[in-house]
């Protein structure tokens, strides 16, 4: 395998209505430095199969378009693509903007792109659905709500959206179901390598800049070009970026496996709250690493949650449980010293 087929959506990408887009030279450069990437880069591999991985109905994008118009302003996260953060936009610009991004045929279209990165599911829309996990996810996992209903949300985007370089929950997987979508997701591993690059960038804000430097000095580059309704697994601490070539939404929820724990979630919560007590040495500001604490508590508190399940299930050994066990019991209470000293 290559990179060839890659130089398929760097075309569509520099067609209208993308190329008349605010972030077209942002996308048409990544693409050109993944389309002469030394070596070809492997697929990513967490690929599940949607017709396996839910009871209820899956929602389609006339649920999410309801979640967007009946979701309180004040709870939605609003990106203006141009300047790389949430903005105080209304969800009617969102709307509008799908469909002008979708027909833009100058340059001079001044087409504005707004994203929506996590909707949540209203009672009127999505949660129509009754969407939850099938039982096997949640055999050695808990949710946010401790049912296998979850905690879903969307995310919304026009096409010729970037979704800059991040990483999401601080301990937890995702579940990730296409709703309708076409998208290139990159995505880099936790290693050792990749977090001593990582360490300037933690919960600042990112730019095709970044993802640039991050495709030509990380490793471990995997990506997905993500269609319909493909769903996937994502382990935390992931770092990726995405770039969207038609109107896309997908649905996720968070989950805190135990399995997960032992491969990844432990080795970086650890890393998280030593980067979070060293925050001004990772040239951040005490607000940043209190930021990072508040979510590590939330995650500390989901394992302790998974940790009691599994000890009345008996599905793990005496020994691993008592293990996980005594991490938890730790690093809660590390966290929660470490975040009173911080906020004293």
């Amino acid at each position: 395998m290559d990179n060839v087929w890659i130089a398929d959506l760097r075309a569509d990408w520099n067609s209208a209505p993308l190329r008349y887009l605010p972030r077209f030279r942002d996308g048409s450069m990544i693409l050109d430095v993944l389309v002469q990437y030394p070596i070809p880069i492997p697929a990513y591999e967490k690929i599940l199969d949607h017709r396996d991985l839910y009871h209820g109905q899956a929602p389609t994008m006339e649920h999410i378009v309801a979640d967007l118009i009946l979701a309180k302003h004040e709870d939605l996260n609003i990106v203006d693509q141009e300047i790389g953060h949430g903005t105080q936009s209304h969800k009617e610009q969102v709307l509008v903007s799908m469909w002008t991004a979708a027909y833009a045929s100058s340059e001079n279209s001044n087409v504005k792109l707004f994203t929506v990165p996590d909707i949540p599911f209203h009672p009127d829309g999505s949660g129509k659905c009754g969407i939850g996990l099938v039982k096997r996810f949640l055999e050695f996992a808990v949710t946010d709500t401790d049912t296998a209903d979850g905690s879903w949300s969307s995310s919304f985007c026009p096409p010729g959206a970037i979704t800059d370089l991040h990483w999401d929950y601080h301990g937890g997987s995702q579940i990730i179901l296409g709703i309708s979508t076409k998208k290139l997701w990159l995505f880099w591993p936790p290693t050792e390598k990749n977090l001593a690059w990582w360490r300037k960038h933690n919960l600042r804000p990112t730019s095709s800049s970044t993802t640039l430097e991050a495709i030509h000095n990380l490793e471990g580059l995997t990506v997905l070009y993500q269609r319909g309704r493909q769903a996937f697994f994502m382990s935390p601490f992931h770092i990726h970026a995405v770039l969207t070539f038609e109107v896309s939404a997908h649905s996720g929820t968070p989950v805190w496996d135990y399995n997960t724990w032992k491969d990844t979630a432990r080795r970086m919560t650890e890393w998280e709250v030593a980067w979070a007590w060293d925050y001004f040495e990772n040239g951040h500001s005490c607000t940043d690493g209190v930021q990072a604490l508040q979510y590590l508590l939330h995650a500390m508190e989901r394992w302790d949650k998974l940790h009691k399940k599994l000890v009345k299930k008996k599905c793990v050994s005496k020994e691993d449980l008592v293990e996980f066990g005594n991490w938890v019991k730790i690093y809660l209470k590390k966290v929660e010293q470490n975040l009173v000293s911080m906020e004293s």
